[in-house]
């Protein structure tokens, strides 16, 4: 029987390797274990899916790999490894409400996993105001952080550029803007804050600091 089994398993990544899937279609169909009659658990049987699924990510074969990832998962849910790196493979082939659920069933089978949760959370961001927007507003709290209110300024207006709709940018534009003396900018910046987000404290604290610069320099 051992015999037999290893036999089936150099089979299986044989076949694999030249991408036919009638087993794996199989599987799916009838959502077992086509080889179970070979003594191939369950996880024997994910893990050779998975292993599969990494050689296909490694060659820059994304979509593909998303197949077996998926196939692993799906003989083995609580297979952490297999869900972290479909979760990953969604996200770099940009399936970010795909990848959010990935990073979920990572979190549910490892609650303290940091990196899911911070992944999640940046896919989420990616997935309501786009990637490129998300890490222009990003970069510019790290220069706000800094100290630099010039590249921080930047920054923001790149998100706004990527994104218009984004209200958060012009929120930190107004307020970098005024540090840097700009108040005619931080004005525009803070009212268009304010007509998406009506009433806010903050936004309302700073446009009125704005204001009152407007009113010193014209004085």
């Amino acid at each position: 029987m051992r015999l037999l089994s290893a036999f089936t398993i150099v089979l299986i990544i044989f076949v694999l390797s030249f991408s036919w899937y009638p087993a794996r279609d199989a599987a799916l169909a009838s959502n077992s274990n086509p080889f179970g009659e070979y003594g191939i658990t369950p996880e024997g049987y994910a893990q050779v899916m998975f292993d599969s699924g990494y050689n296909l990510y490694q060659r820059g074969e994304l979509q593909k790999a998303i197949e077996f990832f998926t196939e692993a998962v799906s003989a083995w849910p609580d297979f952490t490894k297999a869900w972290e790196w479909l979760a990953r493979t969604y996200q770099e082939t940009e399936l970010y409400q795909n990848a959010v659920f990935a990073w979920e069933q990572v979190l549910r089978l490892d609650p303290g996993y940091e990196p899911a949760r911070y992944f999640r959370r940046v896919v989420e961001k990616w997935e309501k105001y786009g990637k490129e927007a998300w890490q222009k507003y990003e970069a510019g709290h790290v220069a706000y952080g800094e100290g630099d209110m010039f590249a921080a300024s930047q920054h923001f207006q790149q998100a706004i550029s990527e994104n218009p709709s984004f209200d958060l940018p012009y929120y930190w534009l107004g307020v970098t803007s005024l540090k840097l003396g700009d108040a005619l900018n931080a004005e525009w910046a803070l009212e268009r804050f304010l007509s998406m987000n009506p009433g806010n404290p903050e936004g309302e604290f700073w446009l009125r600091e704005a204001q009152r610069e407007m009113k010193r320099l014209t004085r």
